[in-house]
């Protein structure tokens, strides 16, 4: 994961992070796949259950 990008929203400021799938992830608006996305660092659980 790379480091967090501060991001102005209409609540503030808050963080987003890049992340990368282990598998690609379809979209719903059609078929393309994504291997990244940025997600509102609040969405991010912080656990070190992952390697």
């Amino acid at each position: 994961m790379d480091e967090p990008e501060a991001t102005e929203t209409l609540l503030g400021v808050t963080f987003v992070h890049w992340v990368q799938f282990d598998e690609p992830q379809e979209d719903i608006n059609g078929p393309d796949k994504y291997r990244k996305a940025q997600i509102l660092g609040e969405y991010l659980d912080n656990s070190s259950d992952s390697p």
